[in-house]
């Protein structure tokens, strides 16, 4: 068991056995109890005051004030675990004046290849070149590829030229923490192992992007789209070519981006949420402060700043933020009235035009399995509206045979159907247990190993290598021990 836990575990039992202590004889316990209750009653009442106020929704929602791993050097990726030269930073401003801190993550196999080319750098990144190639030339066909290379695309011979899926995944990460925390910072090479591209920024007030303006619904969804002109404007990539993937709030940016682009007759490659919400408000009715402390984020902290959260984690587990207002309706409908910051995926995802999948866990302890369900039942409706006048007998029928389940061992349920009208497939897993360890260990805590074959297939290859065209599922095989027999056949 390790120090931190063990630390744990002593506070909470000290909290118990001071609980459980029997008063002193001078004591007078029941004006004590009712002193206590006045008191917590009065704090809980002026908090329920302060959630009127915007600056303190938002420092709950974003928690843009934990800035982990703290003291990070954003120019240097290579000291959070990326190889040298992999990684190029840089900053991009919105129209509003927001300065966001960003990362591009190479491929493997275009790293590797720009490697032999270059040489391992001594400092910064791989050239620019290197790096514009792994956005525009892979995407081009192989014909492409070859007068691309006659007439110096991009000035990068043809040994550059690797192989890739075409795909630059565009990652909005959750609340707290920074593009460096180590979950993200395993996303990224996953998805770079899977020959992919990958970009990840900082919101607005976020590690190292400017502090004003201060963060909000708008400004995050405004911060989404700067990264999406980025990378289809500025550098010229193919809308078709871009995977959004957003986790816990990012799901939010994600899906706000994507609908707003549906809007404008855009649609990317995939849209990729996991662990998704609702809504801000439906979420904060069963919200505990705290309870996304884990104590995987606590074995990566200093002692000192993970004590400090484990106290804060256990206060939050014993007081819900809202919940005790679920006693009284009208008020809690009138102060989530209130929130500025709603993030509504459920009243928005029907705009998306595109292939979506969902992945969540059963034991989420901060988001319930059930928001995923809703959202996945609101793509549902329009297919089984034509069959709820018949009653629900048929409407369970046409339910089973729109919906493709399958339980994959212990681990969870994946379910699929299609939305018809160029609108793509939505999959969405239900995770109920690990996965095997070998895997486990290379993937990020919160993105499940895909079903059948777990040991020959990576998340995300059903979005990541679905065609532009027909926005179906490839049957391409993407690892690279299948690169490899396809080779030595």
């Amino acid at each position: 068991m390790s120090l931190l836990r063990r630390v744990r575990l002593l506070v909470v039992s000290s909290l118990g056995a001071s609980r459980s202590s029997p008063p002193s004889s001078h004591a007078h316990p029941r004006p004590s109890c009712a002193l206590t209750l006045l008191r917590a009653t009065v704090a809980y009442l002026a908090f329920l005051a302060s959630l009127t106020y915007e600056p303190v929704q938002n420092s709950l929602i974003y928690l843009h004030g934990l800035r982990f791993p703290y003291g990070t050097d954003f120019s240097r990726p290579e000291l959070v675990g990326f190889a040298p030269g992999k990684v190029r930073p840089f900053n991009l401003t919105t129209h509003d004046g927001a300065r966001l801190g960003a990362w591009q993550v190479l491929p493997r196999n275009l790293y590797e290849a720009a490697i032999a080319r270059y040489g391992v750098p001594e400092e910064g990144p791989l050239p620019d070149v290197v790096f514009d190639q792994a956005l525009l030339c892979v995407t081009l066909s192989l014909a492409e590829r070859a007068h691309a290379s006659r007439r110096s695309c991009m000035d990068a011979d043809s040994s550059l030229h690797a192989r890739s899926n075409s795909t630059t995944v565009l990652y909005f990460h959750g609340n707290a923490g920074t593009r460096a925390a180590g979950n993200r910072v395993r996303v990224a090479r996953h998805m770079s192992d899977m020959d992919a591209s990958f970009f990840i920024l900082d919101y607005r007030n976020f590690a190292d992007s400017s502090r004003t303006p201060p963060p909000s619904e708008e400004g995050l969804i405004t911060d989404a789209r700067r990264a999406w002109d980025w990378l289809v404007v500025d550098k010229g990539v193919e809308p078709g070519q871009v995977a959004v993937m957003g986790q816990s709030l990012g799901t939010g940016v994600s899906a706000g981006l994507v609908a707003r682009l549906a809007d404008e007759g855009v649609a990317p490659r995939a849209l990729v949420l996991v662990a998704p919400f609702s809504s801000i408000p439906t979420l904060l009715e069963t919200y505990r402060l705290g309870a996304s402390l884990s104590s995987s984020l606590l074995d990566r902290l200093d002692p000192l700043r993970a004590l400090q959260l484990t106290l804060l984690d256990l206060t939050g587990n014993l007081i819900p933020i809202l919940s005790p207002l679920r006693h009284f309706p009208r008020l809690l409908d009138s102060l989530l009235a209130l929130l500025k910051t709603r993030f509504d995926t459920h009243a928005i995802i029907h705009k998306v035009t595109c292939p979506t999948l969902i992945l969540h866990a059963h034991n989420d302890p901060v988001i319930p399995l059930g928001h995923t369900r809703k959202l996945a039942e609101r793509l549902l409706v329009p297919l089984l509206a034509p069959h709820a006048e018949s009653g629900d007998e048929a409407a369970r029928e046409a339910r089973k045979a729109i919906v493709r389940e399958r339980k994959v061992g212990g681990w969870g349920v994946v379910s699929r159907f299609e939305r018809g009208e160029g609108l793509g497939e939505v999959v969405w897993a239900e995770v109920r247990c690990s996965f095997p360890p070998s895997l486990a260990r290379s993937l990020p805590p919160s993105l499940p190993a895909p079903p059948l074959p777990c040991h020959r297939r990576r998340p995300c290859d059903d979005v990541l290598t679905l065609s532009p065209s027909s926005r179906r599922p490839s049957r391409a095989r993407t690892t690279r021990s299948a690169r490899a027999s396809s080779r030595s056949s």
